[in-house]
């Protein structure tokens, strides 16, 4: 029976994080109101909650704690990498951790996709099966319903960069490779 236990991750610049955030809240299916203002009122019941919770309970605890009244409010915790990152590598061993930079993996997909194969001790993939997984486009990118709701407010962006910030650092740091201090 195969028991190793490997991840591999890939990690977004911290625009990326708060695009896909505010990505995510467009897709949504069930939501009844979409705009920026509603946006903006849920980032920061968001933020104000996570702060809460930090004054009661550890950082890990507050990130994997789930809300039961607001399903949504876990998208926020989607970009907190540091403190996953580091409970993965604690658990696993930073041997049996892979950390890619969304970046890089966009630039050079090819030459990181048999890499990740193999870090996973997955079988090898046929050159055509890599030029195919590595030119398929984005999905899911809601074009249509950002035109119709509009872009997110400056100060909407701000609040979350603001929140995610210290992660962002401490997540560089960690790693001690260049994810987040390049400024927008």
């Amino acid at each position: 029976m195969y028991t190793s236990r490997k991840l591999a991750l890939l990690v977004p610049r911290k625009f990326s994080i708060i695009i896909r955030l505010y990505s995510g809240y467009l897709y949504h299916p069930t939501k009844k109101i979409r705009s920026a203002a509603h946006f903006h009122k849920e980032a920061t019941k968001y933020v104000e909650d996570f702060q809460k919770c930090l004054e009661r309970s550890s950082t890990l605890r507050c990130v994997f704690e789930k809300v039961e009244e607001d399903g949504d409010s876990q998208r926020l915790k989607v970009g907190l990498y540091a403190p996953l990152i580091k409970h993965w590598i604690t658990r696993f061993g930073s041997k049996q951790v892979m950390v890619i930079r969304l970046e890089d993996w966009k630039k050079n997909c090819t030459s990181i996709l048999p890499k990740v194969f193999k870090f996973l001790e997955l079988k090898t993939l046929s050159e055509d099966s890599i030029q195919s997984i590595c030119k398929d486009s984005s999905k899911n990118v809601n074009r249509g319903v950002r035109q119709n709701v509009g872009e997110m407010w400056p100060s909407t962006k701000q609040l979350l960069q603001d929140f995610y910030a210290p992660f962002n650092k401490e997540l560089s740091e960690y790693l001690n490779i260049s994810l987040y201090h390049a400024r927008i």
